[in-house]
C-alpha cells in the first residue's frame, strides 16, 4: 500500500506538467462524451450544466479519464490526478451529462465512476468536490474501498458530511465535521483513509460549544477521542490527530 501511495504522490505532484504535442486535441465534444472502451482514447472538453464548471477528458491507461473543476485549470489538475490513479488500475471519469449527486446538501456534489465502480463526494465548489472525488479514487486504488457521500444531516455547529464505504465482505461509514463545507469534507477524507485500513466506522458526533470553546467527539474502532478548539474545525482536527487520522 505504501508503494501505491508513494507513486501516486509523485504523479500528482507533476499533475500540472504540460501535455506532449498532439496528446490532446482542442475539441469540445457533445455533452457527456466519455470513455468508449478499454484502451480507446476520447480526449476533449465539456462544460457542466448550469455553468457549474468544466470536464477535461484525457487518454489514460486502458481508457479515457475525465476530471472536473470550477475552471479549466482546476479541471486539468484534477484530470491529471486521475491519470495517476489509472496507472494503479481504476480508470475514473466524471460524466458531463450527469455529474451531480442527487442527495441535497450545501455545496456541490460530484459523482463519477472508476472502472464501473461509482464514487461521489461533496465540496463547496466544483473544484473542491473534484479534489475530494480524486481522494476517494486514490483510496479505491490503494484499498479497494468504494466510498460515496451519504444523506446529509445538519449540525447545530458547523457541518457534518457522512460517507458510506464498501468492499467485498465489508461495509462501514464515516462522518466528517468542520466549520465549513470544505473543512467537513476534508475531514471526511481523512477518516476515509483511516477507516479503509480496517473497514470500521469512524465518525463525529455533533460539536458542542462551552463558552468560547468548541468540543468535538470522534468515535473510531470502539474508542472515543475528544478534541477542543476555538472553532469546530480546530476541535475536529484535534480529535482526529489523537485518533491518528
Amino acid at each position: 500500500m505504501a508503494a501505491i501511495s508513494f507513486s501516486l504522490m509523485l504523479a500528482l505532484l507533476s499533475a500540472q506538467a504540460p501535455m506532449a504535442a498532439n496528446a490532446e486535441r482542442d475539441y469540445t465534444g457533445p455533452t457527456g462524451a466519455s470513455s468508449i472502451g478499454p484502451g480507446i482514447c476520447d480526449p476533449g472538453m465539456d462544460m457542466l450544466p448550469n455553468g457549474g464548471g468544466v470536464v477535461i477528458r484525457r487518454c489514460g491507461k486502458n481508457g479515457t479519464v475525465a476530471g472536473v473543476g470550477s475552471n479549466i485549470d482546476a479541471a486539468t489538475a484534477n484530470t491529471n490526478g486521475f491519470l495517476a490513479v489509472a496507472e494503479e488500475g481504476p480508470v475514473c471519469s466524471v460524466f458531463a451529462r450527469d455529474p451531480y449527486v442527487s442527495i441535497p446538501a450545501p455545496g456541490v456534489g460530484i459523482k463519477g465512476e472508476c472502472s464501473s465502480t461509482p464514487i461521489s463526494a461533496y465540496g463547496m465548489t466544483t473544484t473542491t468536490a473534484g479534489q475530494n472525488l480524486l481522494e476517494l479514487a486514490i483510496t479505491l486504488a490503494a484499498t479497494q474501498a468504494r466510498c460515496n457521500v451519504d444523506y446529509y444531516y445538519g449540525s447545530a455547529h458547523g457541518y457534518k458530511y457522512p460517507y458510506t464505504c464498501t468492499r467485498p465482505g465489508q461495509s462501514w461509514s464515516v462522518a466528517g465535521l468542520g466549520s465549513s463545507v470544505d473543512d467537513s469534507n476534508a475531514m471526511a477524507m481523512r477518516l476515509v483513509k483511516k477507516s479503509s485500513k480496517t473497514g470500521t466506522h469512524c465518525y463525529f458526533d455533533n460539536a458542542e460549544l462551552n463558552g468560547v470553546v468548541f468540543r468535538a467527539y470522534l468515535h473510531c474502532n470502539g474508542s472515543t477521542y475528544t478534541g477542543f478548539g476555538s472553532s469546530v474545525t480546530a476541535a475536529a482536527k484535534d480529535a482526529a490527530a489523537q485518533a491518528g487520522a
